[in-house]
């Protein structure tokens, strides 16, 4: 049985679930934190980074890692495009994604979910873009679902907005 450790709401965890999924694969999510420093996850996981992966012994850490693992061991339904100059432009989008991207929106989920929900922290609605000087700052607006925005029935739209 395939088993993924991390928690779902990891971007880098719901994108291996996404994979699974879309390959029709099952497989067994094990709720595990980031940095748990049990043996049998350190052994999959050195850095202490989720998602780490257990298929039949082999395992195996880091999302883009397991998704190129799943890609040969069940190839039927491929996530990457034929082609090398495809593949590699894929591979480039993924390694933005998963770096800058992933960087960028730390900020919003840190003050939208984390402080609040999980921390008990006030959420800074107001924090800056950027300080540098002469770039005037932007205070942060409201990202839930309002009846002139598209998508503001998406379930997504609902979780967004229901935070404080």
């Amino acid at each position: 049985m395939l088993k993924i450790y991390g928690i779902p709401l990891s971007p880098f965890v719901r994108k291996v679930h996404w994979a699974l999924a879309y390959k029709g694969v099952e497989f067994e999510s094990v709720p595990t934190m980031p940095a748990d420093d049990s043996a049998e996850f350190r052994a999959m996981s050195p850095l202490g980074k989720i998602p780490a992966m257990d298929h039949d012994g082999f395992t195996v850490s880091d999302s883009s890692i397991i998704i190129r693992y799943l890609e040969s061991q069940f190839p039927e339904k491929p996530l990457y495009p034929s082609g090398p100059e495809n593949e590699a432009r894929v591979c480039w989008l993924e390694e933005f994604a998963d770096t800058k991207l992933a960087d960028a929106c730390a900020v919003f989920f840190r003050e939208r979910l984390a402080n609040p929900r999980m921390m008990n922290q006030p959420t800074d609605r107001y924090f800056h873009f950027s300080r540098k000087p002469g770039i005037g700052s932007q205070p942060f607006v409201d990202l839930g679902p309002r009846a002139d925005r598209p998508n503001a029935d998406h379930p997504m739209a609902q979780r967004i907005s229901s935070t404080p």
